[in-house]
């Protein structure tokens, strides 16, 4: 899994991170295990462990679909900005 992957790569524990994005810890290691989809999670969970990880969206989600989605959302966001 990614998440497991990205997580261990940045030396952060399962502890920290399920605490740092709001979920317990066993949530986490569902997630990790592939048990629960990383990918159906909350958007403010997943927005979290990007923030934690400082990884992409797409570093975390395997929905290709759902990350296009978010590509353009983030388009549109930035469009209104400038």
């Amino acid at each position: 899994m990614k998440l497991k992957e990205i997580r261990e790569s940045k030396g952060i524990s399962q502890a920290t991170l399920a605490d740092e994005i709001g979920i317990s810890k066993r949530v986490l290691q569902n997630y990790e295990q592939g048990v629960r989809s990383f990918d159906g999670a909350k958007i403010e969970v997943i927005l979290n462990a990007c923030m934690a990880l400082d990884c992409n969206f797409e570093d975390l989600v395997e929905d290709t679909e759902k990350v296009e989605v978010f590509k353009k959302y983030i388009k549109r966001c930035i469009k209104t900005i400038d």
